[in-house]
């Protein structure tokens, strides 16, 4: 249920639901995109679900680096993308969250390969990134930004490396498709 961005004043909307907040968890964000500048002369929002406080925000800088803001903390690739303005990428960022004993991190991956290395989260209690705010693609709730986005996924947990490769080259498995761990995709009762 998505709503086309309309004269520039919005991105590309989905409105919450629970099958779009992450809670506490790892998460992995998938975009196929291009955008006319991988150099942009503004910060170009290529995704966010953010209230201000509360949830994520994913960057291509003015430097060609991606920034991933988990609520109010700024996450910057090792590396800037490399390539060819109007050409088509893959961005996958994989966050696995910290917990109270243990860093988390942030990966980079453009075009199945990583992007410099992964960017630490320090260890604490993680807080939940979940909001009531509408996920925007290519955009905000009042600005758009130019580009064309050919597939987007959520995915609840943080793929490493092999399925990173696999969804770069294959696309979302269908094993991954249609619900979440979160919230079912159907509720019954099949005692009877």
């Amino acid at each position: 249920a998505m709503t086309a961005a309309t004269s520039g004043s919005n991105g590309i909307a989905v409105a919450d639901n629970d099958n779009i907040d992450f809670g506490t968890g790892n998460f992995t964000i998938s975009l196929k995109v291009s955008v006319p500048d991988w150099t942009p002369s503004a910060n170009v929002v290529l995704a966010q679900k953010h209230d201000g406080s509360n949830g994520w925000i994913l960057y291509l800088l003015t430097t060609g680096y991606f920034r991933l803001t988990i609520n109010s903390t700024n996450y910057d690739s090792t590396e800037a993308v490399s390539t060819s303005n109007y050409t088509i990428h893959s961005i996958i960022v994989p966050v696995k969250r910290e917990t109270a004993d243990f860093n988390g991190a942030v990966s980079f991956y453009v075009d199945g390969v990583q992007l410099g290395s992964d960017v630490t989260i320090t260890a604490a209690s993680p807080t939940s990134v979940n909001n009531s705010s509408s996920l925007y693609i290519l955009g905000t709730s009042s600005a758009s930004y130019a580009g064309v986005c050919y597939c987007f996924n959520l995915i609840f947990g943080a793929l490493n490396s092999t399925f990173v490769k696999e969804l770069y080259r294959n696309g979302l498995s269908y094993r991954d498709k249609w619900g979440n761990n979160v919230t079912a995709t159907y509720t019954s009762d099949f005692s009877v």
